[in-house]
């Protein structure tokens, strides 16, 4: 079962996703995860974002004032989050630059790095920020492993009680 992670990154924060992304990129190759990568086409995107967030497995906010700022980025948060909670995805957040996170519906799911220390405030400097940050995005993924075996079985199941009743009948 191939996994996929999407990045939501507000469009004034595409330099850091390219750097997030190529952090993120080795490590769901060698678990074998997909990442859904930028879209460039006109129209489309709004869309194609949407519908890519919606499949993913794991969902990844960049989080800064312009994400929350966004209303696109809030829509796909607010989707994402809800799909949290109802268990079909597993969605975080990477604090960015210092934000609000608190108030928005970030505060309901894992905000990494766990001290909640931006790359800019990280006093240790980034290749320390990123490992930190990637050993928990490592967990999440794991998470979200458990979570879609977990559904699998309990649609197996369900297939199969489906299967025995109707040969009982």
């Amino acid at each position: 079962m191939l996994l996929t992670i999407f990045i939501a990154a507000a469009l004034a924060d595409q330099a850091e996703r390219q750097a997030f992304t190529k952090h993120l990129l080795p490590i769901a190759k060698a678990k074998g995860w997909d990442v859904y990568q930028q879209v460039v086409a006109g129209d489309e995107t709004a869309k194609t974002l949407t519908k890519q967030s919606h499949e993913a497995d794991l969902v990844i906010a960049l989080l800064s004032v312009d994400f929350i700022e966004s209303s696109f980025c809030s829509e796909i948060a607010k989707i994402a989050v809800e799909r949290h909670q109802s268990g079909k995805n597993v969605t975080a957040a990477v604090l960015l630059r210092h934000c609000p996170w608190q108030y928005s519906e970030f505060s309901k799911v894992t905000v990494l790095p766990f001290d909640h220390v931006t790359i800019a405030e990280s006093k240790e400097g980034n290749d320390t920020w990123y490992s930190k940050v990637m050993s928990g995005i490592q967990v999440l993924m794991t998470v979200a492993e458990l979570r879609a075996e977990n559904q699998a079985l309990r649609q197996e199941n369900f297939m199969l009680s489906q299967y025995f009743e109707a040969k009982d009948e």
